[in-house]
């Protein structure tokens, strides 16, 4: 974005197509050419924030999850790989 001028409250600037595209996320001709006198609100751009707030606790709950069926598959696998120690057969797989 190049700043061309200035008004009283804002800026009169050239910005490319491609910088309108990232900035709402809408790469590869999703975001349609834009006409003279378009108004086009900036603050209305992606959310990535809100993307990666969603991601993180998404992740956070996953990695929960994990964890709880972690400990079950740890205490399992200490238990099968004691049956010959205790002299039980395979006979109960």
């Amino acid at each position: 974005m190049k700043v061309l001028g200035k008004t009283k409250d804002g800026y009169i600037c050239e910005v490319s197509h491609t910088e309108l595209e990232k900035v709402f996320d809408k790469y590869y001709g999703n975001l349609p050419k834009l006409e003279t006198g378009a108004n086009v609100e900036l603050g209305d751009g992606h959310n990535f924030r809100g993307d990666i707030k969603s991601a993180c606790a998404s992740m956070v709950n996953a990695m929960k999850d994990f964890d709880r069926a972690r400990t079950t598959l740890l205490r399992f696998s200490e238990m099968v790989s004691k049956i010959d120690e205790q002299g039980d057969s395979d006979e109960c797989f």
